[in-house]
This record gives structure tokens, sequence and C-alpha cells, in this order.
């Protein structure tokens, strides 16, 4: 069985429910929905800065809400959506390796290759090394840099972060997704 579908509220695209942003209203306020967990009525839209926009220029929350709703400017709003799944992905990382899911640096990732089910890579990790992992095979994404990793971990700073969850990487995987997909947003790609 696949992913549960839901529907743009601005360009009317059905997709995964985990390809999307949600909404919900809380208190006659629009909140951002990381985990698809809060209760009631929510707005799908896609992590587009196109969708985004619509949404906000026609009133697409409020009409989808079937309420009025006051929400941030474009800007602000892809700001919390932004720092909401950076939140989700540093807590999920933090647990994981709390239970043995994650391990950290170079040499330890070399040598659980074969057990790795998704490889972390820093934005700044040397092209050298990089590639050397991406010829690995393994699904693999780059965020963040070696001190972020760093200061995720409370160590020194990591370049590469081997998920061996497959559990965990599948929900790392459409987190990480949606929030690169906003940075390229924010960062007016």
């Amino acid at each position: 069985m696949g992913d549960p579908i839901r529907m743009c509220v601005a360009c009317r695209e059905r997709r995964s429910k985990y390809e999307l942003l949600r909404f919900v209203e809380k208190d006659g306020l629009l909140y951002f929905d990381p985990l698809w967990r809060s209760e009631g009525r929510g707005v799908n839209v896609c992590p587009s800065i196109r969708c985004l926009e619509i949404a906000v220029r026609k009133n697409l929350f409020c009409k989808a809400l079937k309420k009025r709703v006051n929400y941030l400017k474009l800007e602000d709003l892809l700001k919390e959506v932004k720092l909401s799944l950076r939140k989700v992905i540093v807590d999920t990382m933090r647990l994981s390796r709390k239970f043995g899911a994650v391990t950290l640096g170079r040499t330890a990732v070399d040598k659980e290759i074969d057990i790795v089910r998704l490889l972390l890579l820093a934005s700044d990790l040397e092209e050298g090394i990089k590639n050397y992992f991406i010829n690995s095979g393994k699904p693999y994404r780059v965020i963040f840099t070696k001190e972020e990793w760093g200061v995720i971990f409370v160590r020194r700073p990591v370049g590469i972060v081997g998920i061996k969850d497959r559990g965990v990487a599948d929900k790392l995987l459409r987190h990480i997704d949606r929030f690169l997909k906003i940075v390229e947003v924010v960062n007016g790609g």
C-alpha cells in the first residue's frame, strides 16, 4: 500500500502527503504541522514558491480551513517552515543516535557501510571523500555543514553521518527533502 495522497490547495496536484507542507489552524492562527499529527482540518501546499505565493495571495488557507485565520507574510511563513523542519531533523537525529541507529564519522561509516541505509554528507565535506561515499551506491543527501553536525551531536565537527535503521532513514528522507526544497525557495532558487 502506498503513501496517503493529498492535494495541494494551490496547484491542485495530488501527491504523497509526505511531499507536501501541512498547515493547521489553532486559536485563529495558522501553524505549520511538520509531523502531520495536529488534529483538525489541514491545508496542504507544495513546497514551492509558486504554490505558497498562490496560497497566500488568493487567501486559500482561510478558504480550505473554512474559517478566518491570521498568518504571517510569505517570507516569515517560509522561515517558520524551515526552522520547524530543521528542528524535526535535529531531534530525530539526536534520538536516533541515542538508540544506536546512527554512525558518525568517515571511518565508522566506512566500516558499517553494508548496513547503512542512508548517508548524510556535510556540504563542506572534501569532494574526494564526498564522491567516495556517493559512489557507494547508498542513498544520500548533502545537508548541513561539518560544524552544524558537530553541534547537533555535541561533539567535534562531523562530515559523514550514516543512518542504519530503515524506518529512521525513510522518515529522515521525507523531512530532509522537504527541508531542502524550502531552503532552495528561501534562498531564491
